[in-house]
């Protein structure tokens, strides 16, 4: 009596966590960067400051382009963006380290102001860097002049889906 009890509890809580979102069917990773690890030297400005290598596997069948964002948050909460790169076609399940991106994908503008990769480059820290992945409803808009923010609106705006892992950069290392 008791062992079914536990059966049916425990399937009772697998059951919520799965409609909870735990059950995501978006997953990201990175060959160079473990989760919870230090991100290597390559991938920052004290490095080659190349971006590193991705890889995703998406089980949902609604998603219609990808959006990718790699930024830190700061102590007093507010963002800076290394990259945001977003209308990643679905047949794209990932980028190789230093990748030049393929036609069609579109770069939103880093905290330099610039549209390409720039990796950590912090002074003191070890601060967390965010490595988020994002399954779209649709392609965005092309919008030439798009704020940061606008861009990261309208990701949220059309995800389906979301992922991210966190690695840390920082002086002392």
């Amino acid at each position: 009596m008791i062992k079914n009890k536990i059966r049916v509890g425990l399937f009772a809580l697998i059951s919520i966590l799965a409609i909870d979102g735990f059950a995501n069917h978006l997953m990201l990773r990175s060959s160079s960067i473990t989760p919870n690890g230090v991100i290597p030297v390559q991938f920052t400005c004290n490095g080659d400051n190349y971006s590193p290598p991705f890889n995703w596997t998406d089980t949902n069948k609604n998603t219609k382009s990808y959006a990718l964002i790699v930024e830190r948050i700061n102590e007093s909460g507010q963002f800076w963006v290394n990259w945001i790169v977003f209308n990643i076609p679905t047949r794209f399940t990932g980028f190789p380290e230093a990748v030049t991106l393929p036609a069609g994908v579109e770069r939103g503008r880093n905290s330099w102001g610039t549209k390409n990769y720039r990796g950590p480059c912090t002074k003191g820290g070890p601060y967390a860097y965010h490595f988020q992945l994002y399954a779209l409803d649709t392609r965005l808009k092309r919008r030439v002049n798009a704020s940061t923010k606008e861009i990261k609106k309208a990701i949220k705006m059309h995800a389906i889906d979301s992922t991210e892992f966190i690695a840390f950069y920082g002086k002392p290392f």
